[in-house]
């Protein structure tokens, strides 16, 4: 033990400067004199002869003080005594006493002391026993003292006081609790104790953090004394730690970076069994559609997923050996010190041949159920001590959490894609659905019979669409259709004449013949009504003829197999010009389908609407926008007329996009694109039966016909086609509703984006559809 001033801050607060604080021992000898008059005469006499040996030596040397602690040293190890449990191990405990409230450490075990020493030479700041990357805790400590002896006003306890050390051996952070015992010190006012602002106090005492300084303007500390002295107390606090590092990696783990955690839980586990060599891996155990899957960040420090799945060693066999662990995870362990021996397992011996040291896994159960695998292993000749690993035990529940929350997050994530690419179910709408699934669950629950769910419909609602088609697509596709198999007849008529060369067979002449004939009767006009003949005709008679013609001999075979190799759909030949086709539309659909997300996720920002979109040949989509789409925000005209903006703008760009492809892509096919602008607001519904949102009323379905038909529709008194490529066409009834469009179209114009060509047009009349009239704009493509 040590009797010793030893200051563990730097430089007083000022505003500490003015409270009149000081050491003193009155309070603890008041209480051992009230301890005195016990009935037990055991107790009574122990607690007799400290008192008589603490007021013998303050008649000798006066009231204890910094200036004569050494001469006390007796008698503050009687104070140890009193206050520390008798099997406390003296050599190995930080225990001190200190000033009431300045950090001033007068007494304690030579542990405490080294540790102050170390500490402080290492420039390890001091104020972190009380501030722990929080506001100082001086202040909060004193007003806390002031505010519950005088004022009998209780606040909130302050969080557990953690200091975070390094140990040498490990090299590992090592943390301390601190517990600060302020029963021996005593708070009284100077003079009249000052009113109390209870209004204020409550004011700043609802605050998420309380602003402790604001405090000292109403009641300044120069008002009281605070005499006594504190008793510190630090003790190892790992396990807990680890335990709060891993809860904050639950509660605080953000999707937007969902592996942020790994590095931070691997080294809390390090610390807890103080092996700085372990490399641990935590494994959610994903599946789609009950099969295991996985996830290569998720899985990256796995050895079963990782390392034995990517090593040489990967065959199947060790596909098959994994699965099958998968099915009805088991502990395993693999060489450690003083551990059970090797799990009996074919796992093992794959393992063995990895480059680590020593190997465990435990399965992690939340629900009784498998949500994931902890792994831990070591390389070189680092061991694994099996005395560590119980250590582990009491963390595997947090860590089962943790894997079901990532499964959690999986399974939402696959859930969110399929909404958003396979449904019509959006999050702008979701909330209707919820509404529904809700009452119609409340009905079940009150016993209602039959309960019903209710109609899904928006009222009201601005619709804005558009169409980016590929011109000429279905004539282009016929011809790369009569291309391919002018080229397959031509191909199968010459190899059935080199196979009658090597084995003439009785229909030779005929299938020459239908071979000619089906050739020549090919064109655009009849392709429809003779695809299916020579369909038939290929995948029947000439199939089921070289399966027996096949094996006649080997030259027949080669020949056959060419034939096969040139018809091949994905490589061969007679499918080049299907394929350039394909290929060359979707290219261009992608890109406007990457341009159409693009704009979702601005009109989202703008204003939740309604998106959808619909492949064809081409890409349509319509946007529903309106109040009762998102009725927690309140909708403006100004959103509308921006997300028609934002529509244009976008259209712009996909002209420019799909442009910018044809020298890259087989066929260099070219869009056009259309915006159909309607005056007013419809209804719509979504339709149980399609899984899809629809129109409502007749009114209503009006608009949705005449979209569908205003694709072809054609300038009026002219053959000429409204939409053309590299243009945008605005169809629209009334002027009215080209305003904004027209200040859109300027503003762009003046971006550069758009052609300074502005064409206004009447159009042809549609069935059932007259007095339609359009803007047209040609795109800057360079």
């Amino acid at each position: 033990m040590q009797t010793r001033l030893f200051n563990i801050f730097d430089e007083k607060a000022d505003y500490l400067s003015e409270l009149d604080s000081k050491l003193s021992f009155d309070k603890f000898i008041s209480h051992l004199k009230a301890l005195c008059a016990q009935p037990d005469e055991g107790k009574r006499e122990m607690f007799a002869f400290i008192l008589d040996r603490f007021l013998k030596a303050q008649e000798k040397y006066g009231p204890i003080a910094e200036n004569n602690l050494e001469k006390f040293n007796k008698e503050l190890y009687y104070v140890y005594c009193l206050l520390v449990p008798l099997f406390n191990d003296e050599q190995t405990a930080i225990w001190g006493l200190g000033h009431p409230v300045h950090g001033k450490i007068i007494y304690g075990t030579d542990t405490f002391y080294d540790f102050l020493k170390k500490e402080y030479a290492e420039n390890n700041c001091m104020g972190c026993l009380v501030s722990n990357d929080r506001a100082d805790m001086s202040i909060q400590v004193i007003y806390s003292l002031i505010l519950e002896r005088l004022y009998d006003v209780h606040l909130p306890n302050m969080e557990p006081l953690v200091y975070t050390s390094m140990d040498e051996q490990t090299g590992l952070p090592k943390y301390y609790s601190i517990s600060v015992d302020y029963t021996f010190v005593d708070v009284k006012p100077k003079g009249e104790l000052p009113p109390l602002n209870y209004e204020r106090l409550r004011g700043v005492n609802v605050q998420k953090q309380i602003d402790w300084r604001d405090i000292l303007t109403f009641l300044p500390l120069k008002n009281f004394q605070i005499e006594g002295f504190s008793i510190i107390t630090m003790t190892d606090n790992c396990q807990e730690q680890v335990m709060e590092n891993i809860k904050r990696i639950i509660i605080n783990r953000t999707k937007d970076d969902r592996y942020a955690y790994q590095a931070e839980l691997e080294q809390s586990l390090r610390i807890l069994t103080g092996n700085p060599h372990l490399h641990i891996g935590l494994t959610p155990l994903l599946r789609v559609n009950g099969i295991p899957v996985i996830e290569p960040q998720l899985t990256k420090d796995s050895i079963l997923f990782n390392q034995l799945l990517n090593s040489g060693h990967a065959n199947g066999t060790v596909v098959s050996l994994v699965n099958e662990y998968l099915e009805n995870p088991y502990p395993i362990t693999y060489n450690l010190t003083f551990g059970p021996s090797d799990t009996p397992s074919s796992l093992i011996a794959e393992i063995a041949k990895l480059a680590i040291c020593c190997y465990t896994c435990a399965p992690l159960y939340f629900n009784n159920e498998v949500v994931g695998l902890l792994e831990i292993h070591t390389i070189q000749d680092h061991r694994i001590d099996k005395s560590n690993l119980p250590k582990l035990r009491a963390t595997t529940p947090l860590l089962a959490q943790l894997s079901y929350n990532l499964i959690s997050d999986f399974d939402n994530k696959l859930d969110a894609i399929i909404k958003d690419r396979f449904t019509g179910l959006q999050p702008s709408v979701h909330w209707k659905f919820n509404q529904a699934a809700w009452e119609y669950l409340f009905q079940s629950d009150i016993g209602k019979t039959p309960a019903s769910v209710s109609n899904i419909y928006f009222n009201n609602v601005y619709p804005l669409y558009g169409a980016v088609d590929v011109r000429n697509s279905t004539l282009e596709r016929n011809l790369a259709i009569i291309g391919d198999l002018e080229n397959q007849l031509q191909v199968l008529m010459e190899t059935l004449e080199a196979i009658g060369v090597v084995h003439h067979f009785p229909d030779l002449d005929t299938l020459i013949s239908k071979c000619n004939y089906w050739k020549s009767e090919l064109s655009l006009d009849v392709l429809d009504h003779f695809q299916f003949g020579i369909t038939d005709f290929l995948s029947e008679e000439i199939s089921i003829l070289f399966r027996k013609l096949k094996p006649k001999n080997q030259k027949i075979q080669a020949i056959i197999e060419r034939y096969e190799a040139d018809t091949d759909q994905q490589s061969g030949f007679c499918y080049a010009r299907r394929r350039a086709f394909e290929s060359s539309l979707m290219a261009i659909t992608n890109t406007i389908s990457r341009h159409l997300d693009v704009l979702n996720e601005e009109v989202q920002q703008c204003y939740p609407s309604y998106f959808e979109r619909f492949r064809t040949d081409g890409v349509e989509h319509d946007i529903y926008v309106g109040q009762s789409i998102t009725p927690g925000k309140k909708f403006e005209k100004a959103h509308l007329t921006q997300i028609q903006y934002m529509q244009l703008s976008a259209m712009a760009s996909i002209t420019q996009a799909t442009s910018t492809l044809k020298p890259s892509i087989a066929l260099p096919l070219e869009t056009t694109q259309l915006i159909f602008i309607n005056t007013s607001d419809i209804d719509i519904s979504f339709r149980v039966d399609e899984r899809r949102f629809d129109v409502e009323g007749s009114y209503n379905v009006r608009y949705h016909v005449i979209k569908k038909r205003i694709d072809k529709v054609l300038v009026k008194n002219t053959f000429e086609r409204l939409t053309q490529p590299g243009k945008i066409a605005l169809v629209y009834f009334h002027e009215d509703s080209i305003k904004d469009y027209r200040k859109h179209i300027a503003a762009l114009q003046h971006q550069g984006m758009l052609l300074d060509d502005l064409e206004k047009l009447e159009l042809q009349e549609l069935q059932g559809v007259n007095g339609l009239k359009a803007l047209r704009v040609g795109v800057h493509l360079s």
